[in-house]
């Protein structure tokens, strides 16, 4: 098999120590975004002798989530949003409440999480029960909300908690508004996914076929199978929750030839490498904010500033010193026809155990590519 130049620095498949380098920094570049919309209807809050409500589950699961995200993805966006409550900070919106908008995890976002697991009963008083929501708009107000963010984000994810299987029962004209609303959001590349609970009644289940079936294009039935089934206990729940949240991302995308004629596009994955420290960040002594540096290039004769343009590399050679700016070393490095060829195959037997030089990679088809 033929490793032709497809930018492989950035996959870490260079022989250098440099993209060694930029494959370390290469997974805090894309930010994932995350965001955790919890059902607040009436069924949430039922408890059964002394174990916990629904509603008091999602928050411990995102809670989890929390604590882990700040030590593993620091960077990481995430946000968390209520629906059927009596508040509404959602213009146009009904019953939708964001309590956390989508940033950063701190501290401060961990503890307001947790005073409310203290006092699960405050959250009632204080935002109350509404039916008089529409699930086309909740999604709509978890895609504006991406849509207002800045960043550019490496996979968009929206984590749906409810234990109502049928929330627009009997209007069939507010299904299909949710379910239209669902399409535009696999358009943009933003995963919708459901983390049901099982329904407070010993005589019912979670019945996927009464509306999220069609609104997470579950048509066939080896997909309805494949989904995971209602939770009712807390470690189920979070065992769900770090399934759905856990990044599949591809580190490339390349096209791959079998012959002179077949060509498709594959994904390129590494399901098994070292783990590194992540890199130290420099922080304000005073507000503990994150303190951003920049560096400056100048003239030592006139104090000039010199851009970037203007600053060239030089390789020695017969005593001679050859000039190549930035633009041209980028395309000495670019020989031949991006992606992979396939040659043949070789015995196992045949692998000399000294060519394993660094973690393999896996390569996946990949679709969404043409």
């Amino acid at each position: 098999m033929d490793f032709d130049d497809y930018g492989w620095t950035a996959l870490a498949i260079d022989g250098d120590e440099e993209s060694d380098e930029a494959a370390k920094g290469a997974s805090y570049t894309q930010q994932t975004g995350v965001m955790f919309v919890v059902d607040c209807g009436p069924p949430m809050f039922v408890k059964h002798e002394d174990e916990a409500s629904h509603f008091e589950k999602c928050l411990k699961c995102i809670r989890q989530i929390c604590q882990k995200k700040v030590i593993t993805n620091e960077k990481d966006m995430l946000a968390v949003v209520f629906y059927g409550v009596n508040k509404s900070s959602v213009p146009d919106g009904k019953a939708i409440y964001v309590y956390q908008d989508l940033a950063q995890l701190n501290i401060q976002r961990i503890t307001d999480l947790e005073s409310l697991l203290e006092d699960p009963n405050s959250f009632v008083s204080e935002y109350g029960y509404s039916d008089n929501y529409d699930i086309s708009e909740v999604l709509w107000a978890c895609s504006n909300t991406f849509a207002k963010s800045n960043k550019s984000f490496g996979e968009k994810k929206i984590l749906l908690f409810t234990c109502d299987d049928n929330p627009h029962k009997g209007n069939e004209a507010l299904k299909k508004k949710a379910i239209a609303k669902a399409t535009d959001l696999k358009s943009m590349n933003i995963d919708l996914e459901l983390l049901a609970l099982n329904v407070r009644d010993e005589k019912a289940t979670f019945n996927m076929d009464l509306f999220y079936k069609d609104l997470l294009f579950l048509g066939d039935e080896n997909s309805l199978a494949s989904y995971p089934d209602p939770s009712e206990k807390f470690e189920d729940l979070l065992s769900t929750v770090y399934r759905k949240e856990h990044k599949r991302r591809a580190l490339g995308r390349i096209p791959f030839k079998i012959g002179n004629n077949i060509e498709f596009s594959v994904g390129v994955y590494c399901l098994c490498r070292k783990a590194v420290i992540p890199p130290s960040v420099k922080i304000h002594s005073a507000t503990n904010s994150e303190v951003r540096s920049q560096s400056r290039v100048f003239n030592a004769a006139t104090g000039e500033d010199v851009m970037p343009q203007d600053i060239k590399s030089y390789q020695q050679y017969a005593n001679k010193r050859i000039c190549f700016d930035t633009e041209e070393a980028t395309d000495y490095k670019k020989f031949n026809i991006s992606g992979l060829k396939l040659k043949g195959f070789i015995k196992k037997a045949e692998v000399k155990l000294h060519l394993h030089v660094k973690p393999s990679h896996f390569i996946y088809p990949d679709e969404s590519v043409s």
